[in-house]
């Protein structure tokens, strides 16, 4: 898919709120984003991203595929999911009978490796490794993407996504908050990393899992990083 055919999908639904009246997490405005960032460099958003982000930080394992393209540098692993993204389409977990029998072991996971990715586009095409992730937040965390007035305004933006979540995840500016660590998570079926940076402390640290989402409709690798982080800041 190209990024006008994602936006004529997003377009025909109503939003959510009126501008400044709430909060929801939307790969359409990232989509927005790549456009924009496109227009700016007058170049294509693999060029851009190359150009600005993965070369400059020596992401020599990280790339933002065209398109067109399905393939994953090699080697890499393989990633699942059990059932399909229209079973999840309105909530991530699997009807109650497909999470007994992924349970029991009747029901096996999917390879997804070779789904083309571009209906994320500049919202989560991109494909990296867990040693270029590290390099990324702590980038990321300390700043070494943007100029500290901007980095100050980013790191002072995330808030709690759920109220009756209380350690739980903040978002704001592009960037999520876990715990102390400042980073993001990504994910497609079948892969979902979490990456994050503590600036103060100096720790950094990269989950990856090849299977997204779990039958129970959770993100394995924000699961684990939130049990990890627990035990390293207990």
């Amino acid at each position: 898919m190209d990024p006008e055919e994602l936006l004529a999908v997003a377009f025909r639904h109503p939003p959510y709120f009126a501008p400044g009246e709430g909060f929801h997490y939307s790969n359409t405005n990232t989509v927005l984003l790549g456009l924009i960032a496109e227009a700016l460099d007058g170049k294509p958003l693999t060029a851009a991203f190359r150009d600005r982000l993965f070369t400059p930080l020596g992401l020599t394992g990280s790339v933002f595929p065209e398109p067109a393209s399905n393939a994953i540098p090699e080697p890499h692993p393989q990633g699942y999911m059990y059932g399909n993204n229209v079973l999840t389409l309105d909530h991530p977990a699997l009807p109650e009978d497909m999470q007994k029998s992924a349970a029991d072991g009747t029901l096996q996971p999917t390879d997804q490796t070779a789904m083309n990715p571009s209906w994320a586009w500049a919202a989560g095409s991109g494909i990296s490794t867990a040693e270029d992730l590290a390099t990324w937040a702590e980038a990321l965390g300390g700043g070494k993407v943007l100029d500290p007035a901007l980095q100050k305004q980013r790191l002072d933006s995330p808030q709690p996504v759920k109220a009756d979540d209380p350690g739980g995840a903040l978002y704001g500016l592009g960037i999520a908050k876990f715990g102390k660590l400042f980073g993001h998570t990504g994910e497609l079926p079948g892969f979902n990393s979490f990456a994050g940076h503590d600036p103060a402390a100096q720790v950094t640290l990269v989950v990856w899992t090849n299977l997204a989402p779990t039958p129970d409709g959770r993100d394995p690798a924000t699961t684990i990083a939130r049990t990890l982080i627990g035990k390293i800041y207990r």
